[in-house]
């Protein structure tokens, strides 16, 4: 888990996997930059060797992305990878939401719209690796909300059993 923030106040949380699985002991990384250049090529790095990390280890990437000004410092990440000289594999990549608004996904509100808009459909990532809510259940925050998380964590214990047979063959 890594907090980015700029002088501004400008703050971005964001959960990558890349590491090691018998190393448990993860702790969270406070990052300031001086400016939201800087944040922004300080995120793609982050984004990167974490990537490269969980491609080598696990042959999958999962990101938790949350809304705000995020987004729009997602779409110079194909490029940074570029410039990395690193291929990031869009079709292993797993897009979980770290928070979402109750609205449809088309709504100006919306973080998985806007992760969407600047970000996943200008990339390879397939949609079903895309983890957004289900918006037939919008009358229920409750519903929705133990709908995601059912999905997630149904996608989080998949993959852990994954790389348990993994591991051990």
């Amino acid at each position: 888990y890594i907090s980015l923030v700029t002088p501004q106040r400008i703050k971005i949380d964001i959960i990558m996997e890349g590491t090691d699985n018998s190393n448990s002991n993860h702790q969270a990384r406070l990052v300031i930059t001086p400016t939201k250049t800087a944040l922004s090529a300080t995120l793609s790095n982050l984004i990167i060797q974490s990537c490269h990390r969980a491609l080598q280890n696990f042959d999958t990437f999962t990101i938790a992305l949350s809304g705000g000004s995020l987004p729009t410092f997602l779409q110079d990440l194909p490029d940074a990878f570029a410039k990395a000289g690193k291929d990031p594999q869009w079709d292993k990549w797993h897009v979980l939401l770290a928070d979402e608004r109750c609205v449809v996904s088309s709504h100006e509100d919306s973080n998985l719209g806007a992760i969407r808009t600047h970000f996943t459909n200008s990339v390879g990532i397939p949609p079903s690796q895309i983890y957004g809510i289900d918006e037939t259940l919008l009358g229920s925050s409750e519903d929705v909300a133990a709908s995601y998380e059912e999905n997630v964590v149904k996608y989080l214990l998949e993959k852990k059993k994954k790389s348990a047979t993994t591991t051990t063959t």
